[in-house]
């Protein structure tokens, strides 16, 4: 659920989130009921709420409003309302989604959600740039634009996201934790464990997420994400070894290899 996407409760007649809601349980009907006592007169639906850059490689729409705190309030109040209702159907007590490059805003989300834990997820930058133009090739034959056009600007979108984004969560005061992709894949079992332990989750059916019925039904909208269908596995994991040219490697080496060094990667 991207909150801050214009197709957030909006998109094609609403369709894009009320699917997100059915698939974890949530009737349409009822997804309807609590949309439709949100204070639309809060939010700017349809458009780009806050700070005027692209996100999710969508275009600006010329709608883009300034007032990011109370607009960002606004939808917060309602995906709250709404995952509390689904949380509350499969007995949980707590609920959570991702905001992808949205974390360098994490001081705002901290005033919509200062209670929230945010996990701040690290992969190596050179396998995130093979696994995004592999997307921009779909997105392509979809009419869509690019994450990133090429490597240096992966690179530089990386050092953002992951550079400014910790410090960001770190002077929000939240709660949260750094996990690298690469120890959940190929140490699973103790990262979990951690994971679990930190946040009073027990997240051991993590092994078995690949058979969940939720699984299926998203796999077969989401063709890209076929692979959630499979096992945890390492075949993702330095893929940049073979498939990248020295001077590919050497430019992430160049623009983001301190911080890269920082988490544990290689420069070459």
């Amino acid at each position: 659920m991207h909150i801050r996407k214009p197709s957030f409760l909006v998109g094609n007649d609403g369709r894009y989130t009320r699917r997100i809601f059915e698939q974890l349980g949530l009737p349409p009907e009822e997804f309807d009921r609590i949309a439709a006592e949100a204070d639309r007169g809060a939010m700017n639906l349809g458009a780009w709420c806050g700070p005027k850059e692209e996100v999710s490689a969508e275009p600006l729409s010329g709608a883009e409003t300034d007032r990011f705190v109370q607009e960002l309030t606004a939808r917060g109040e309602l995906a709250t309302r709404l995952m509390r209702t689904v949380a509350a159907m499969h007995g949980r007590e707590r609920w959570g989604f991702k905001i992808l490059g949205d974390v360098i805003h994490a001081d705002t989300y901290a005033e919509v959600w200062p209670e929230a834990t945010m996990i701040l997820l690290v992969r190596d930058p050179r396998d995130h740039a093979l696994s995004v133009m592999k997307l921009n090739k779909q997105r392509e034959a979809r009419g869509q634009p690019n994450f990133y056009d090429d490597y240096p600007s992966v690179a530089r979108g990386w050092c953002e996201t992951i550079g400014e984004g910790l410090e960001a969560i770190r002077s929000s005061g939240l709660r949260y934790l750094v996990v690298r992709y690469e120890d959940l894949i190929g140490d699973t079992d103790n990262e979990l464990q951690r994971l679990s332990d930190k946040l009073d989750i027990d997240l051991s059916r993590g092994r078995e997420f690949h058979k969940a019925d939720f699984i299926a039904v998203h796999t077969s909208r989401f063709k890209h994400h076929d692979n959630l269908k499979r096992p945890i596995n390492s075949e993702s994991l330095e893929k940049w070894r073979s498939q990248m040219s020295d001077a590919d490697v050497g430019i992430f080496s160049e623009i983001a290899g301190a911080l890269m060094q920082q988490y544990g990667y290689s420069i070459r």
